[in-house]
């Protein structure tokens, strides 16, 4: 696991601008592309652009953009511009490029995981084609996009081996909430952390080919949620429902009531 980090102060020193990874994930290679057109033309007046204005048309035009690539694509893009400006110093660069970065990779307002029953290995997942509604799989060179470092930031999975259930079923939190991710699926709850841990951990006892994560108490909602599915599409939250139904057939779905930069 990578984490794209971002340094809060004491900069430095001027960080080489490190290129986004080729696409490699065909199933939202229309949107996604779509989405890096609109970036790239937006690239000649991005150092004057209202940058959260501009994000927000991005994602909202192209919701089946693999967001992580779009939002690495501007970072490279504005960092590129950067090098060339001569009224700046490098610690006045890599603060703009700071605070840019920031507003790119900011997570949307929503509900949050406390606990995974994931391991470096993973659970098996069934023979799904994989699509955006997974954890990103962008290789960053092996390095941090810039040495810095800011809470909330959305966790980039290197991912080697076989697909497990967490890689399609169970993902981060997203830049943006579109159609395309706002779906969970609840097979359990719990009215403490404590007893949420322990539920979770006997469920992954009794079906070790899947995965959950805990959710704490989101909105009104004052219990901890099971998740068998978290931040995907409909689609796939029926794929995962129909799994999580054999294990409690109680089993929901649940939604973000709308989309945006808050659930």
């Amino acid at each position: 696991m990578a984490v794209i980090l971002l340094l809060a102060s004491s900069i430095s020193a001027y960080a080489e601008c490190v290129p986004p990874p080729p696409l490699a994930d065909v199933t939202t290679k229309v949107d996604t592309e779509g989405a890096v057109a609109k970036v790239l033309k937006i690239a000649g007046i991005t150092l004057k652009a209202d940058i959260a204005i501009e994000r927000k048309s991005i994602f909202t035009q192209f919701p089946n953009a693999n967001q992580m690539v779009v939002a690495l694509v501007a970072i490279y893009q504005y960092c590129t511009q950067l090098e060339v400006v001569k009224t700046l110093t490098d610690e006045q660069k890599l603060e703009k490029l700071a605070a840019y970065q920031t507003t790119w990779l900011m997570a949307a307002a929503g509900p949050r995981a406390i606990a995974t029953t994931a391991d470096k290995n993973g659970g098996a997942a069934p023979n799904k084609p994989r699509s955006d509604d997974k954890r990103s799989d962008w290789m960053l060179n092996g390095v941090p996009m810039l040495r810095v470092a800011m809470d909330d930031t959305p966790m980039v999975r290197i991912k080697t081996g076989k697909i497990s259930w967490v890689d399609i079923y169970l993902n981060p939190v997203p830049l943006w909430i579109t159609d395309m991710n706002k779906s969970f699926v609840i097979v359990g709850s719990a009215a403490t952390e404590a007893e949420g841990r322990q539920r979770m951990q006997g469920l992954k006892i009794s079906h070790p080919q899947y995965d959950f994560e805990l959710y704490e108490p989101y909105g009104t909602n004052t219990n901890y949620g099971i998740m068998m599915a978290s931040w995907v599409s409909k689609q796939r939250a029926g794929e995962a429902l129909q799994a999580a139904k054999q294990i409690e057939r109680t089993s929901f779905i649940w939604e973000c009531r709308g989309t945006g930069d808050r659930c």
